[in-house]
């Protein structure tokens, strides 16, 4: 399935392309990411399994399972419950604004992206998904400050387990996600304040480690042509084609004879 389908609109003028890109399609597709990082999270917290979690991880997989079938506000009232019994943790709370943020609720989301922060600065789930909800409000400039923070963190490794105590592996983790994700967003994000050179090295960074590769293709492509390298942007463009990417075609069909 592909999670980043962006529909681009074009105008032409004699020496220039103009771009106009679908917001409505790009917030809807920003949204999509969520689904994969909870299916993860809940394959991972699934496997933890003490009785010294108790009713907490009970609610916390349960939230999971709803949002998984769409229930969200039996998600939302199940993390509330499991905030009932402990609300020192990070987890809950980055899990409930990325559900949050699925109902268009950012504002909301990025209240409990924010306490996530507070409990645990080195949450790198809570920087990036608070800089996706950003920038699905179009707070750019927010949103690139925090995708950064998100990029610092990784400094200390993929993967972040905090213990509750020696058996029970308390989930306050970034849920793998990896700096080729987040450097692609944050190129989504420089994209839309024109920043095309800064944005040009996100892409090219994810499309090196194979992430969201053909939409990577798509955005170099278009950075190309705007900057006059039709040959260049043209074969990206094609190569994002061979790899699903529809939106490629109208392009190539404008500007790559």
């Amino acid at each position: 399935m592909n999670y980043y389908l962006f529909t681009p609109l074009i105008s032409i003028t004699k020496q220039k392309i103009t771009k106009e890109v679908n917001c409505s399609k790009i917030n809807a597709n920003k949204r999509c990411a969520y689904f994969i990082q909870i299916q993860i999270i809940f394959l991972m917290f699934g496997a933890c399994s003490s009785d010294h979690a108790g009713h907490y991880e009970n609610y916390i997989n349960q939230a999971i399972k709803y949002e998984n079938e769409k229930k969200y506000e039996k998600a939302i009232t199940s993390i509330n419950l499991s905030l009932k019994i402990d609300s020192t943790k990070s987890f809950p709370y980055v899990l409930r604004g990325k559900i949050l943020s699925l109902m268009h609720s950012d504002g909301a989301a990025i209240l409990d992206f924010s306490k996530a922060i507070q409990l645990n600065p080195k949450n790198i789930s809570a920087y990036f998904n608070k800089a996706i909800s950003l920038s699905l409000l179009d707070n750019d400039d927010s949103a690139i400050f925090y995708f950064n923070q998100a990029i610092k963190m990784k400094e200390f490794g993929d993967f972040i387990l905090e213990k509750k105590n020696s058996n029970f592996p308390d989930l306050e983790s970034q849920n793998d996600i990896s700096l080729s994700s987040i450097r692609f967003h944050r190129g989504l994000s420089l994209y839309s304040k024109k920043n095309d050179s800064l944005a040009m090295e996100d892409f090219k960074y994810s499309l090196k480690y194979g992430y969201n590769k053909s939409e990577s293709q798509f955005y170099i492509g278009v950075i190309l042509l705007q900057t006059g390298d039709n040959k260049n942007g043209c074969l990206y463009l094609k190569d994002a084609i061979q790899n699903g990417n529809k939106d490629a075609y109208e392009y190539l069909r404008k500007f790559c004879n």
